[in-house]
């Protein structure tokens, strides 16, 4: 018999794709930075040979596509079939001012005294230098302890005095979203996605980026970390040190007629 799926499987399902752009967008960056700063030490031969169209472009490509990543989970246009962080954020805090029971302190801490006692050595023999007493003892201080930890992830989302998540500490995280890409929608609205004539707006610099970033992938983290019962986030994927190729003299094919 099939498995109903819930609401909380489809977050989890969602976060985990939603994780793969903010790591994406994390590794992106960073070889970006990394090559502005060959750019850099190599400026006399990107103005000896008329080259800044090439660097323009390239900060084009990855600006947009980030602005573009940005863009599509800022939206919640169709929730049921397009995957944004907005309609997760959305659905979350629906679910929340309903009193969803996935949401509830009291299921989710029952959850986590089982999981807690799974990963506990059994209790019936003593350790090396331990009786018996003391082994219980000790367990018995690590469960507590473990418990605190699991009750103050819980309380991210909620006052300690709340039953469910609190709706209005969700949304908090969805303003809080909207305004740190307030710049970015705009840009993608005036000058990509419908270019206006006479439009011109200041595009993000690296610092901009990467704080958004920054805070994109970590409140993503925060969310699927909860959900996943996972206490590690993903971090940039290791693309090894793709600067090498510069080491070696690249061979240029010759420009093809674009009539032909």
């Amino acid at each position: 018999m099939c498995k109903t799926r819930t609401k909380k499987d489809k977050w989890i399902e969602w976060l985990e794709k939603i994780t793969n752009d903010s790591v994406r967008l994390h590794t992106d960056l960073e070889m970006y930075i990394r090559f502005r700063e060959i750019i850099n030490e190599n400026i006399n031969i990107v103005q000896d040979y008329h080259s800044p169209a090439f660097i323009y472009a390239v900060n084009r490509w990855f600006g947009d596509f980030a602005l573009i990543k940005f863009r599509k989970h800022l939206k919640s246009k169709n929730p049921k079939k397009e995957i944004s962080f907005m309609s997760i954020l959305e659905d979350i805090k629906k679910e929340a001012e309903n009193k969803n029971g996935h949401l509830s302190r009291k299921d989710y801490i029952a959850k986590q005294k089982l999981i807690i006692k799974k990963n506990l050595p059994p209790t019936d023999y003593a350790s090396p230098g331990f009786t018996k007493e003391q082994q219980k003892n000790g367990l018995d201080n690590v469960f507590r302890q473990e418990l605190q930890k699991r009750e103050e992830k819980f309380n991210r989302f909620a006052e300690p005095s709340d039953t469910h998540f609190n709706p209005d500490i969700i949304q908090k995280d969805i303003d809080m979203f909207k305004n740190k890409c307030e710049k970015l929608e705009k840009i993608v609205d005036k000058t990509i996605a419908h270019e206006e004539q006479g439009v011109t707006l200041n595009r993000l610099l690296i610092p901009e980026y990467k704080e958004i970033i920054d805070y994109f992938h970590n409140l993503v983290q925060t969310y699927k970390a909860f959900f996943t019962n996972s206490s590690t986030f993903s971090t940039a994927s290791h693309v090894g040190d793709w600067t090498w190729i510069f080491h070696e003299k690249l061979k240029i094919p010759k420009k093809k007629n674009s009539d032909t």
